[in-house]
């Protein structure tokens, strides 16, 4: 007698279940995949923005822009430029010539430098230099040292003995100023009326009326066509 309940196989139920089971499962692969390519899409993605935004890393040395170099401060040599006057000795005759012709016109150069005590070159602008003749009987040594205090003295007149016979050029006079080097430089001519004979040639350099000092050298004078 058919009750009208229908009874469901066990076979049935295992079949579904076992669908139920495959359908879960390729559910949960499929999520694992895309979840996979999301992340390796967003290490792609980081990759691509860390090329564009690189750290500012410093070059090796060897690689550094180069910068302008700068300048350096190029010293003059010293020259032992004395700042105060210091003792001087005679000066040095650098140089000059004899004989020399009295006939107005022949020029001749006399030159010296100012030395200290130890006869080393003074570097100085300040000092004062001097060139003057004298007869051969005159005693260059017997210069009345009050003339040589003060350099305003030194050509305000004639110094005792001195003959007024060297014409000096204009760029060069009597008595003038040192060059930077301490070096007295004179360009004269002879006066025709001063008689043939041996003189001296005297230089003084004076520093300031403080220290000064003097020397001299022999000078043959002689007349036109002698």
């Amino acid at each position: 007698m058919y009750s009208g309940i229908r009874r469901e196989s066990p076979m049935n139920n295992i079949s579904a279940h076992s669908s139920m089971n495959s359908l879960s499962a390729q559910s949960r692969t499929i999520a694992f995949i895309a979840l996979c390519l999301f992340a390796f899409s967003g290490l792609i993605s980081g990759f691509a923005v860390g090329a564009f935004v690189r750290p500012n890393f410093a070059l090796p040395s060897s690689q550094k822009a180069e910068t302008t170099p700068v300048a350096q401060k190029t010293e003059t040599p010293s020259k032992g430029i004395a700042q105060s006057p210091i003792p001087l000795a005679p000066p040095t005759i650098s140089s000059f010539n004899t004989p020399e012709v009295a006939d107005g016109t022949t020029a001749y150069t006399f030159s010296s430098q100012v030395v200290d005590k130890q006869g080393k070159p003074v570097h100085a602008s300040d000092i004062t230099c001097r060139l003057w003749l004298l007869p051969m009987a005159q005693n260059p040594r017997d210069i009345p040292l009050d003339r040589l205090k003060s350099p305003s003295t030194l050509q305000s007149s004639p110094l005792p003995g001195e003959i007024q016979a060297l014409i000096f050029d204009p760029t060069t006079a009597q008595t003038q100023a040192c060059n930077a080097n301490g070096q007295g430089t004179w360009k004269y001519h002879l006066d025709p009326s001063i008689n043939p004979g041996q003189y001296y040639l005297v230089v003084l350099t004076d520093w300031n009326g403080v220290h000064y000092n003097w020397s001299w050298d022999a000078v043959t004078i002689k007349k036109p066509g002698q």
